[in-house]
């Protein structure tokens, strides 16, 4: 199928990470007529076994990769003279294509403790439910069940060491 070539959009999003891409999706389901662009600089991940399998995630981070950019920071008197290393997604997906897959939830009380207007757990817990398909467990009132992120264990639960 060929898609013609536009000039012009409604919105441009800067980085195809996550973010982006679901924004764009959820624009796009609601409004068809939209025109959407997300500009990345890095490459496409679909269906790159370094991209789906977390085992490869060390790949990754590697020196040499294309998907990460290593942005290294001067030395810094706060960090004993050491330098800082930031590893950043350079591909569609971003940072979640590279860190393992992992995804954290933070606690009602961390937003809070902000102390930031408008920046509330009740602010933003509902807004995060409607990113979220939450597969782990069922009815728990800061997760969202129907989002377009799937959050899993990932099909294995290893018994804890000590037991």
């Amino acid at each position: 199928m060929s898609h013609p070539i536009l000039s012009e959009f409604d919105i441009i999003f800067a980085g195809g990470g996550t973010t982006a891409c679901v924004i764009a999706g959820c624009l796009a389901a609601y409004d068809p007529s939209l025109r959407i662009l997300i500009l990345e600089v890095g490459q496409h991940t679909l269906n790159k076994p370094i991209h789906v399998q977390p085992y490869q995630y060390p790949f990754n981070q590697e020196l040499a990769s294309t998907t990460v950019t290593f942005n290294i920071r001067n030395p810094s008197p706060r960090l004993n003279g050491r330098v800082l290393i930031v590893p950043c997604g350079c591909c569609i997906g971003g940072g979640s294509c590279v860190n393992f897959m992992v995804y954290t939830h933070a606690l009602a009380s961390d937003f809070d403790d902000w102390g930031a207007n408008g920046w509330e757990s009740e602010t933003l817990i509902p807004l995060m439910k409607k990113l979220e398909t939450y597969e782990v467990q069922s009815d728990l009132p800061t997760h969202g069940y129907d989002g377009p992120i799937k959050v899993s264990s990932g099909g294995y639960v290893s018994q804890p060491w000590w037991k």
